[in-house]
Order: structure tokens, then sequence, then C-alpha cells
């Protein structure tokens, strides 16, 4: 699953223009194409009808395949190499082929082949994702081993499937599994595989460091010194491998990389055993290799440089004096950088150099300058922009700048969920968080986790740049650079008074002799001032040059190429033709904040430009009482471009803003606040832009459109009934799952698909009492009422059919809540240690939120009435309730496993349920 290296923004501000022009030269179609090795070239349809059944299956050719095994060839036989038709059509990613065999009676997990494959073995060296999910949905069992002794996971891990061994992880499958030589699928990749993945991924999932092989006894930091693989052997050092691990020889991992002459890899490894405390090399390693001694220094050593770099020249001594203070300066820092820097200096020193500088700026204006500041107004705007220069920064630096956080459970399913959808690869899947990235988010390498609409990771506020703290950074460095400004002008008034000087009689040269002869302290303050003025202007015009006039982030910018949502394929296609004499071109004016080249052969048409003033006003959040409205996009959770009027064809249908104020100047209604109803049915709706205003919304009435997402609610979570009936829906993900006050929602009469996926987003309402689903792709799946009632117990109405009391506990048993429990116990015949609910869950007795006399404060609500009449009874109500522990158990040794549940088609009664309470 190869992918372009994404390269990781910074704070530069010229890093765009100084990347290698060959990134632009990719065309980001060629680097999505794969060719296949096992195919040949493509015969003409002539040769077809005189292919034997091999041919055809290689070839993917159906109707002679149907032709030969209808005329009576066996399914099952094999060809001369013993290898069946299974394998061939596996091997060469002929699904239909393979779908037709097995409808037929071919064996999935038939062996053959030198190797004793079968025919998922052959699809996983392969690396077809597609056809492993078709198999392994046949019945396919991934845990058989080759001939070698190798199981599907190691094949996929030593040839650097990333997707394949997630899918299989996902599956249930042991991450440290060994075959027939102990070896795990971290040994294989450590070995064989030279690149992040698949090992970052396996780590995530937990793959044991410790683990050795039968035949040597070597760890998988072994195999990667035996091999030189020097980004492997880092990752698995920092996730904490042992360097003092021996295998059955005695050698340690850097006796293996001596052994093989890997002597750049001896070095690095005895520098890192120093580092990590291994060795001793001096009395003060103590403190020198512990990290947060290292990190105090280096957070300690810009204030303590600064000052000593003014006020050394300050000094009323003799030059010799200060020469001698120099030099033993200089010493210090050399013995300090030489024991305490390390490779996270430019990671933890910028913001410290930031803080230094403020301090020293702030001491030297009330210092130096204030005495000579006589005007009230400079002090005051001084002061304001100090306060708000010290919030802004505080709320970019501590801030979460848009994480996103999954559990354990969701990581799984997401997995399959892409793996079954074909869109399992590193570009909409991060293998280190083991999440779907939503649109514009990334991986930071510096923080090791994704961040929404991320821009890029600033050492000047240790902390990344993303969807939630960028307005907070733009406003740091505005006013950090109105701070400076401020300084310098401060020097200017401080050298009016103390040394006045003329540029036509003094000269440049006159004019500095006097400025540090006056004051070395505040000339050095000058100095430091007129460089940060320099890079923060530059980065604060580029930040909006980006931002207002694009509309794109840093990393946008500076991965052009590889996101694909950012290509004109249009313009792409009419310059492909142009190159090839096929076209002709015409003069014309481009825009420069509606296209962007990232290379010769690369426009970009940006899907999130809404204009100059409108991207302004959705980066900062203005509102003005209404009179701005900022597109609000939940980009945790943004996995489809959305559908804004910006971005859709005028001629689709009508603006909904148009008929939506229509409507409210029929009602009567002026105020936001007061819309609690919104009927926008039967209108042609293609799209309906945010409508977040609408806070206190109720009933929304969206059905009889022609919608085909849905993403205008991700701030209206009072919504109690929704009605998006006969629209073109085609998936809801993720626009749902927030309003957990819905009681009634409509779905049917659309195109759903992935009924898991839709059930998802109702997991969260705790009062949804009336569902209709039906009429959708979804509700033609087997078990699909039974799967819906027991993944939302709420549910008392669906597809217009009350839910009986026999259907609940028919679902009860079949299904199971705790997926990923049983996934890791009864799975692999270890019975299940949870509590009763997995099998047989409970009714859902929380608490509703979403009443009419609940208050909304921001996301969440809040009553405005406690309980108890006074805090007493409330406080003696909790401490009883408190106070009583309940305990539900049953015998679990008559709870069936998941293979006897397989193998008898018969109903399991519950066991009897006994509860304990105690006092």
């Amino acid at each position: 699953m190869a992918t372009m290296e994404e390269i990781d923004p910074t704070c530069n501000p010229m890093q765009p223009l100084l990347e290698k022009r060959s990134t632009s030269h990719v065309d980001s179609s060629q680097m999505s194409e794969k060719v296949d090795s096992a195919i040949p070239q493509q015969p003409g349809p002539d040769d077809f009808r005189n292919y034997d059944i091999v041919r055809a299956t290689q070839y993917g050719v159906m109707e002679r395949v149907q032709e030969l095994i209808e005329g009576g060839f066996d399914v099952n036989e094999n060809d001369r190499e013993s290898v069946s038709l299974l394998h061939w059509a596996g091997i060469n990613n002929r699904t239909e082929i393979v779908k037709y065999f097995v409808s037929k009676g071919a064996v999935v997990d038939k062996f053959g082949g030198d190797l004793n494959s079968t025919p998922l073995h052959w699809a996983t060296r392969q690396g077809h994702l597609k056809m492993v999910v078709l198999l392994m949905s046949l019945g396919a069992d991934p845990t058989l081993r080759d001939g070698e002794g190798c199981s599907c996971i190691h094949l996929a891990a030593q040839f650097g499937h990333t997707a394949i061994v997630a899918y299989l992880i996902a599956k249930g499958h042991d991450v440290d599994m060994v075959d027939q030589n102990g070896m795990t699928s971290l040994m294989y990749a450590s070995y064989r595989i030279f690149a992040y993945d698949p090992v970052r991924m396996l780590l995530t999932f937990g793959a044991s460091l410790d683990k050795r092989d039968k035949i040597q006894g070597n760890t998988p930091l072994h195999f990667a010194c035996q091999t030189a693989n020097t980004v492997i052997i880092k990752t698995l050092i920092n996730a904490g491998a042992n360097l003092d691990a021996v295998n059955t020889k005695g050698q340690t991992p850097i006796d293996l990389a001596a052994m093989h002459k890997h002597t750049t890899v001896v070095k690095r490894l005895h520098e890192m055993r120093i580092e990590l405390g291994y060795d001793t090399r001096h009395c003060l390693q103590k403190y020198t290799n512990d990290k947060t001694v290292r990190k105090k220094v280096m957070l300690v050593f810009p204030f303590i440089a600064l000052w000593v770099i003014g006020a050394i020249p300050e000094m009323a001594a003799d030059w010799y004096v200060k020469l001698a203070l120099v030099v033993v300066a200089i010493i210090v820092w050399k013995v300090v950088a030489h024991f305490f820097f390390d490779d996270k200096l430019m990671t933890i020193m910028p913001i410290s150099i930031y803080l230094a500088t403020k301090l020293w700026m702030y001491y030297t204006w009330i210092v130096y300058f204030v005495p000579y500041i006589q005007s009230t107004e400079k002090n005051l705007i001084f002061t304001i922009n100090t306060l708000l220069l010290t919030y802004n920064f505080w709320k970019a630096w501590r801030a979460d700048p848009g994480f996103i956080e999954t559990d354990r459970t969701e990581k799984i399913q997401v997995i399959l969920d892409l793996a079954e959808d074909q869109t399992l690869t590193l570009q909409q899947f991060c293998s280190t968080c083991l999440i779907h990235r939503p649109i514009r988010s990334k991986h930071c390498n510096t923080c090791n986790r994704c961040v929404a609409k991320m821009d890029h990771h600033c050492p000047w506020i240790d902390n990344c740049v993303g969807a939630d703290n960028h307005k907070y950074f733009i406003g740091y460095l505005f006013f950090l650079f109105g701070m400076i400004c401020w300084c310098f002008h401060g020097c200017q008034i401080y050298w009016s008074h103390v040394c006045p000087f003329d540029v036509y009689v003094d000269g440049i040269t006159g004019i500095i002799y006097k400025i540090v002869k006056a004051s070395p302290w505040v000339a050095w303050i000058a100095l430091n001032s007129l460089g940060h003025m320099l890079w923060v202007g530059i980065l604060l015009t580029c930040q909006l040059y980006q931002i207002i006039w694009l509309g794109m982030t840093t990393n946008e910018r500076i991965n052009f190429v590889k996101y694909e949502y950012l290509h004109d394929k249009e313009a792409k296609a009419q310059e492909l033709a142009q190159s090839q004499g096929h076209g002709h071109s015409h003069g014309g004016h481009g825009h420069g904040h509606q296209t962007f080249h990232g290379g010769p052969k690369a426009k970009s048409k940006n899907p999130f430009y809404r204009g100059m003033f409108k991207n302004a006003v959705d980066l900062f959040g203005w509102r003005l009482c209404g009179l701005l409205r900022p597109n609000k996009l939940d980009y945790r959770h943004l996995f489809v471009l959305p559908a804004t009027s910006k971005m859709a064809d005028p001629d689709d249908g009508p603006s909904a803003d148009e008929t939506i104020s229509q409507l409210l100047k029929q009602r009567g209604i002026k105020k936001n606040k007061d819309v609690d109803q919104l009927y926008l049915a039967d209108k042609s709706l293609t799209h309906v832009d945010d409508l977040s205003r609408f806070a206190y919304l109720r009933i929304l009435w969206l059905n009889g459109n022609r919608l085909r997402r849905l993403h205008c609610l991700q701030q209206n979570y009072m919504i109690e009934e929704l009605h998006l009936q006969n629209n073109e829906l085609i998936e809801v993900t993720g626009a749902l799952r927030h309003l957990t006050c819905l009681k009634v929602l409509m779905l049917q009469n659309n195109q759903l698909t992935k009924l898991e996926r839709v059930v998802r987003e109702f997991t969260r309402m705790q009062t949804l009492h009336t569902l209709n689903i039906f009429n959708n792709p979804i509700a033609q799946e087997e078990d699909y009422r039974l799967f819906v009632i027991q993944s939302v117990p709420t549910v008392n109405l669906l597809d217009r059919q009350e839910v009986a009391k026999s259907e609940r506990e028919l679902a009860n048993r079949i299904y199971d809540q705790d997926k990923e429990k049983i996934r890791d116990t009864v799975a692999f015949g270890r019975r299940s240690q949870g509590p009763p609910s997995i099998y047989y869950p409970a009714e859902n007795n929380q608490q509703n939120m979403c009443s009419t006399e609940s208050k909304l404060i921001g996301n969440s609500f809040m009553r405005d009435n406690p309980p108890f009449e006074t805090e007493e009874d409330a406080i003696a109500a909790r401490r009883m309730k408190k106070s009583l522990i309940v305990y539900t158990t049953f015998d679990w040794a008559k709870v069936p496993r998941i293979e006897e549940r397989r193998q008898s088609d018969k109903l399991f009664d519950s066991p009897e349920l006994i509860t304990h309470v105690y006092r």
C-alpha cells in the first residue's frame, strides 16, 4: 500500500515556495494506478473464445468462464501445477468470478501451488484487499498456515500490505500470532519493510516487543538491526524495545548490527544507550539522561542567554573583564549544549525564546522607557495589547486544536467499514491513531495525534494549529507584531531623549555608535525587535493570504498534490489534451484567490473557498448579532465535501437561505432564537446551508427534496422531530449522532447503504421512540429489523410497526452489545469475563436531558429546577443511593460460546439472573 509521503508543515512562511518542484509534477491520478504483475497484457476480444478455463479466469472473461463451467468443468479441479481456479481468480483480483465459483461449490480454503497455500494466501501476498474481504466474507480462514508455516497476517506484514494487516486484526486476528518458526508479524515487518508502516500500526494495536523466534531467539529489534532498518530501529526503541535483550547466542541488537558491519547503526545505538541510561559515561549522566532535567534546562537557557548577551556590554567594567565573561559564557553554552541539548531542541526551545524575549522586552519597557514616555495613551495601548496578546497566546497554546479522539471499538469498526468500502488507504486512514481521517486533517508527528483541519505544528506555541485554535493563533501573531512594533517605538523614544542623532550629520555608523554607547542593552532589545518583527510580519501575512485569499491551510499548500479534493479535474483534462496536441489555448485572466498553482499541471479548485470576506468570517466566527453567518463545519467528522451554496450548481435547485427567509417573513419572525419549527418540505432543495443559527429548533421538515448528504445540523442539538423521507440520501455518517434529543426520525425512501454505519448514528439517542428506515437498501439486509431493535433499544415504533417484546428478546439473543469483548475472548475459544449485559443487555434507563425544562448551555443541557425541595434532601438521597451495591450475575459456564452458537440453529435461553444488594 505505497503512498506518497506527506510533508510536515511548519511555521516557516517560505516553505511552500522552497519545496522541490518535482513533487508538483506528480499527477495524482498516476499515484493511484497500480500495475498488477500477475495479469499479462490484455489480448483482443477475438481471442477470448479460444481460452481454456485457467486463462479465462486469469483475464476475467466471465462469459467464457460460465460457458466452460456450465459445460461440465469441475470448479474444484486443479491444473498441472496443482493450483485451483479459485487461486487464479484470487491472485488476479477477479471478484465476480470468485463469487461465481463459490456459488458453484468451489472450496474456499483449498490448498494448492508450490507453497501449499489457500486462495486467501495468494490474494494477501498480492495485496488485494478487496479480494481478501470477499474471501473472508465467503468463509475463508485467515489463520490457516501455508507450506512455509505463515498465516495471512504474516504474509501481509512481510510484504508491507498495511491495509490488509489492519483488516485482519480488526476481524479478530491475534496481532502476536506466531508462525511455525515463532515469528510474529512485527518481526517480519521489522526485517523486511523499510518504512513506518505496518510496524507503526502493529505497535498501536499492542504488538509485543519482547517476543522471540524459536530458531535464534531474536526480538523485533534484533531483526531491524540485522538489516540496518534505521527507521524501524528508532520506532521500536521509542516504543520501549529492550536494547539489552539477547538471543540464543548471547547477542544483543548492537552485537548483531556489528556482526553485519552496520557501523552507522552501531554508532547510533551506542548513543541511544547512553541517552536512555543503559551505559554510563560520566558522573553527571544521572541528570543529563533525565528527560525532565534536559527539558527544564532547554526551557531556562534562553532566559539566561538573552540576559547575558545584553547585560555583559551594559556592565560598568573594563573591556578585558567583559571579554573574560564572554569567554566564560561561551564555554558554559558549549557545555550545556553538549550535555543537555537533544533532538527535541527545536521543539522545546522556540516557545522558551518567545517567552524570554517577551519578558526582557517588558523589563526594558518598565525600567528604561516608562520614565521617558509621558503619554498615558501610549502606556494604556501597550497594556491593552499585552492583555490581548496574553489571552490569544494562552488559548493558542493550551486549547485543544482539534484532536480527533475515538475508542478501540470505533477504531475497529472504522477499519472494517473502510476495508469493505475499498477506501482503506493511508490517505483516508491513519495507521497510528487508527481512525478514518476527516477531510483537511493530518497526523502530527510531534503531538503523535491526528488534528482536524490541521494547519501546522508551531513550536512557538508548542501546539498544533487546527480547527479550534487557528483564530487564536492569528490573534497571537497580530498582537505579537503590535507588541514588537510598540517596543521598537519605545526604543526610538528612549534614544531621542538619551542620544539625539541626525542621519545627515552622524551617518549610519555614527548613529549605531551613539545607540550602542548610550545603552548596549536597549540596542540589543531593539535588534531583537527588528528580527522578530521581520519573521512575525511575514508569517502573519502568509497566514492571512492562505486562509482569507486562498481559503487553504499551510498543510494543504505544502501537500497540494496529495489532496484530490483541491484539484480542478476539468482544467487538468484540458491541459492534458493541449499537451497532446488535441486542443488549443486562449488568453485569459486568472484570479489568484480562486486558483492555486502547485506545479505546471496542478491547479486548485478549492471547495472550501467562499470569498475573502466569508473566509475571514468563517475563520474568526464573527456573527455581529446575527448579521454574519460563519460556516460552522464539524471538521472532526467531515468525511465528504460540504454541500454549500458556493459549491453547488446554480441550476440544481433553489437556495435554502432564500426559502427560509421567505418563510420567516411570512410568519413574522425576526429573531432566530424564536424559530422552533422549520418547514422546508417539497422545495426541490439539493443542499441546505448551516442551520446552527436556529439554536432552539425542535421540528424540521426536509422531506420531499433532492438531498444526497446532510451537513446542516452540526449545532442543532435540541431537534426532537426530523423528517428526511423521500430524498436521495446516500449516507448520514456524522450528521445525526449528536442529536441526542431526537424522538421521531423519518428516513424512509432514500438510498442509504451500510446498515451498521447508519445505525451507529442512532446509538446515542436516548429518547428516540419512532424510526422509519424502510424502502432503503439497508432494509433489504437479513435480520435488519432485529439488528436495529437491539442497537437502538429505546425505539418502540419501527417502520410503522410496534416493536414486540418477543422481537426484543430474540434480538438480544442473536446480537451482542460489546462486540469487541467477544472478539477478544469468545472468538478464540476463551469465555468472556464481562458482565451479563454483554449477552443479555438491560433496558436503557438513562435520564432524559431533552425535556422542555432543560436549558441549553453550549453543547450541553442543565436543568433549572433541582429534583428535591431542599439541599439537605438531595444530599440524603444521594448518600442512600451511593451506599447501595447491586451485583447481578449468573453461571457463566452455561453461556454458549460463539462456536456453539454457530454450529447450532437453536435459540439459547437466558440463564437465571441472581441479584445481590448490599448497603
